[in-house]
């Protein structure tokens, strides 16, 4: 780990997973117009671009872990919202969905604030 320690995009791809999961247990995707692996997606391409901007940042490659800099980059991917709509990508109660899982994490995520 020490050679190659886990970098923001690593997390990203878990970070992911955990929001594909919140999005199939959640009975309302079932009727909306975009499917939950689009959704993903979608959250997942954004919050990707946001990272790899977060590289010419000095104070966030060197003094914020690459954890908090995914965690980061996908809640503001989640908050964007749908083309000519005043929709976010993902719901509110996807999202504290979401955050309940990232938080059973553990480490410094169990300090995170839900509300």
């Amino acid at each position: 780990w020490r050679l190659h320690p886990p970098t923001p995009t690593d997390f990203l791809f878990r970070f992911v997973k955990i929001l594909s999961l919140s999005l199939n247990d959640d009975p309302q995707s079932i009727n909306t117009d975009v499917d939950s692996a689009g959704k993903g997606w979608s959250v997942f391409e954004v919050a990707r671009y946001q990272i790899e901007l977060a590289v010419y940042s000095p104070e966030l490659c060197q003094k914020v872990l690459p954890s908090k800099v995914a965690l980061a980059a996908i809640m503001n991917a989640m908050d964007s919202k749908i083309v000519r709509t005043k929709r976010t990508i993902i719901p509110s109660h996807i999202r504290q969905s979401f955050l309940k899982h990232v938080k059973c994490l553990g480490g410094g995520f169990s300090q995170l604030n839900i509300e």
